[in-house]
């Protein structure tokens, strides 16, 4: 994975792996209101995971990953104070978020 900085914009392209979660723990911490743009990101390590959920940042673009969109977007909404976490493709990732029955769609798994 890729972790840039660009006009306070934090992109993360490619696979994440446990070895980007410190620098993006770094950018984060330098200015807290920066956006990450999971647009280009691939599966996300969970440390690249977990430090998102500590830091709650605005999302700009989200990955075209389902799993992500199913399991892991309902999380980092649900423990951000911002509800306009995700900037863009909210209504895709609402759609794909479980339903009042915690029910979620189907994965090729299932």
């Amino acid at each position: 994975m890729t972790v840039t900085l660009a006009d306070e914009t934090i992109r993360i392209s490619g696979a994440g792996r446990i070895e980007d979660a410190e620098t993006l723990v770094a950018l984060l911490q330098a200015n807290k209101r920066r956006v990450v743009d999971l647009a280009e990101a691939a599966v996300l390590h969970t440390a690249v995971v977990q430090v998102l959920l500590a830091f709650r940042p605005r999302l700009a673009g989200l990955p075209e990953d389902p799993f992500f969109r199913t399991w892991l977007l309902p999380g980092l909404i649900e423990a951000s104070a911002d509800p306009a976490i995700v900037m863009t493709s909210a209504v895709v990732a609402e759609a794909d978020m479980p339903d009042a029955h915690g029910a979620a769609p189907a994965t090729p798994s299932e």
